[in-house]
């Protein structure tokens, strides 16, 4: 009886120490399988053949079988060995089906997160904390080369997409890869692709990287995705963590402008030049703001101080000569509804004058840039009628008349 149970145990054991020993066998021909797979792809890129390429592809699939087992098992589902093979295995599908279109648009995503997450709880081990590390390393590499080159031949999607795999991959081993993950955002916006960039810039304002700029930066890139239902949450937030930053607050501004906002817009333009009062186009854009309100003196002030910093900024001296332009015409307004024996006529009538005399200035400086600028020639022409001198006036319709 005695002999009768121990057989009985012995086979059991043998039974299940076997199954965990398949199992094993699992995790060693899956790596087998793998590690001749990678060799055979390698020769046949280097050699250029695409048909050796897809033969390759039946190593593959047995190593991914094979690795499907172990990771389906309770005795090694949670092997570093198992993780890590399966973290190979599933991004090596990257290669394997490299010109197989259909299956990386069912496959490549989920293959990568399957990926990338078993390989993150194999570096949890630490008899294979540097087996991962080497293997991120080493594709962190390629994909930072190989972002570089798409980058400067202006394949700028290709490029956002393996900048963005360099910054996944460092995610692997714990490291915020924050510049490879800007290189992805900038890529992105030069590509078009306004929201992939958006994302990018929102994560690095999340992770603390140039936080203002950041922000701005997925700011810009909501707007011109023409997600304004998005940006306006993301413009608080931002302003509420960084109240004085001029990149925030000139994206705001952006926002606020294409949303026809203009007091908002105002109110952000006053934080922004207070933090940057030489910045041109900022008191450019204020003048503009505070014109179309009219607030003539608020839009002389900042479109004075705008050409004064930078002479050559024709869009703010026609701005300024707008300014005169339209304060004149309330002025005589005005005039039009006194009465001819108000003693305040006189006063107005002299204010009026001088008003549209300091249009002259702005406007010629513009139309030395812009000579063919035939509105702008023809508003010479009624202003120096305006001001009695027919002579001017003669010229600029002369010149008016000669743009075609």
């Amino acid at each position: 009886m005695k002999n009768r149970n121990l057989k009985l145990a012995l086979a059991t054991a043998l039974f299940t120490t076997g199954g965990m020993y398949a199992q094993k066998m699992y995790e060693t021909s899956a790596a087998l399988e793998y590690n001749t797979f990678e060799m055979c792809f390698m020769q046949a890129a280097q050699a250029k053949n695409e048909k050796a390429m897809l033969e390759c592809r039946e190593s593959y699939d047995k190593a991914k079988d094979y690795i499907d087992k172990a990771a389906s098992n309770e005795t090694t589902m949670n092997s570093a060995k198992t993780l890590f093979y399966k973290g190979k295995i599933y991004i090596g599908s990257m290669m394997a089906y490299a010109t197989d279109t259909v299956y990386q648009k069912e496959n490549l995503e989920k293959n990568l997160n399957t990926g990338i997450e078993s390989l993150k709880k194999a570096y949890q081990d630490k008899k294979f904390k540097q087996d991962v590390t080497d293997y991120v390393g080493t594709y962190v590499f390629q994909f930072n080369m190989g972002a570089s080159q798409m980058f400067n031949e202006k394949k700028y999607l290709e490029a956002g997409g393996l900048y963005e795999m360099a910054y996944r991959f460092n995610d692997v081993v714990g490291k915020v890869d924050s510049t490879s993950l800007y290189n992805s955002g900038i890529a992105y916006q030069a590509a078009g692709k306004h929201e992939e960039a958006a994302e990018k810039f929102k994560k690095l304002a999340e992770i603390g990287y140039k936080p203002g700029e950041s922000y701005a930066n997925a700011i810009t890139n909501l707007v011109d995705a023409k997600k304004l239902d998005e940006v306006k949450g993301l413009i608080e937030e931002a302003i509420k963590k960084y109240p004085n930053d001029k990149d925030v607050l000139i994206a705001g501004v952006n926002y606020y402008f294409n949303v026809n906002d203009m007091e908002s817009a105002q109110q952000l333009l006053d934080k922004a030049v207070q933090q940057d009062p030489n910045n041109h186009v900022l008191l450019y854009n204020i003048g503009t703001i505070t014109l179309s309100k009219g607030d003539f003196d608020k839009a002389e002030s900042s479109l004075k101080r705008a050409v004064e910093i930078k002479p050559d900024y024709y869009d703010a001296q026609y701005q300024l000569g707008a300014v005169y332009v339209n304060k004149y015409a309330a002025i005589n307004e005005k005039l039009d509804n006194m009465k001819a024996s108000d003693p305040k006529v006189k006063e107005l009538e002299a204010e009026a004058k001088e008003t549209i005399q300091k249009a002259i200035a702005p406007l010629e400086k513009y139309l030395s840039k812009y000579p063919n600028d035939k509105q702008t020639l023809l508003n010479m022409t009624k202003i120096y009628r305006a001001i009695g001198n027919n002579e001017k006036a003669i010229e600029y319709k002369k010149r008016a008349d000669a743009v075609q």
